[in-house]
């Protein structure tokens, strides 16, 4: 189990369903940490138990913390004491402390033995937030999980459809429906990224 530990992201769970040495094993724990379960418990537990229908001889035993601070102090004080989790979720911006200490894992040869990263969404400028100390120390999950939030009216304005199915599908069409609403003029802006 040492090739599973000390990960830094949830590219590493879709590869965990798809791991065969764990499949050949009986009764296998993978302990996970996430921070901010006040944000992310529905969508961890949803992820766990999809891969207990998957592995059901493997258990998921969450840790959490309350924000990204404290899981940063978490892992670096478990990594003293060689306690790591198998998975731990961190902020892009922590990433260098990982990588620079040997505590992340490079992802790369996991990504190439799930197939090309870009047909399973890891685009190249998604995986560059991930990528740090030469090494693929990371991989996105809420950075990839984009939420929009639109103003019907607005989009009624510019002669959008604003029924949920009809928002635009890429960020170039987000892009040109934002810049018609801006283009209504009267300070409406027709976009804010955070």
């Amino acid at each position: 189990m040492k090739s599973l530990t000390r990960r830094t992201a949830l590219g590493v769970t879709a590869g965990l369903l798809a791991a065969p040495q764990l499949r050949a094993q009986a009764n296998v724990e993978i302990t996970v940490h996430y921070a901010q379960p006040q944000i992310f418990k529905e969508s961890y537990d949803a992820i766990a138990a999809e891969f207990a229908k998957r592995e059901p001889n493997t258990t998921v035993r969450f840790i959490t913390t309350p924000n990204y601070e404290e899981g940063n102090q978490l892992i670096l004080r478990q990594a003293a004491t060689n306690q790591l989790p198998d998975l731990s979720y961190q902020g892009f911006n922590r990433l260098r402390v990982f990588a620079e200490r040997g505590i992340a894992q490079d992802l790369a040869p996991l990504l190439a033995r799930e197939g090309d990263p870009a047909a399973h969404g890891y685009t190249p400028g998604i995986l560059a937030l991930g990528h740090f100390g030469g090494m693929q120390s990371g991989l996105a999950y809420a950075a990839s999980n984009a939420i929009s939030y639109y103003n019907t009216e607005l989009l009624r304005r510019v002669g959008a459809n604003p029924a949920p199915e009809a928002f635009p599908k890429t960020w170039d069409e987000v892009i040109a429906l934002s810049a018609r609403i801006k283009a209504l003029g009267d300070g409406t802006e027709g976009m804010w990224f955070q």
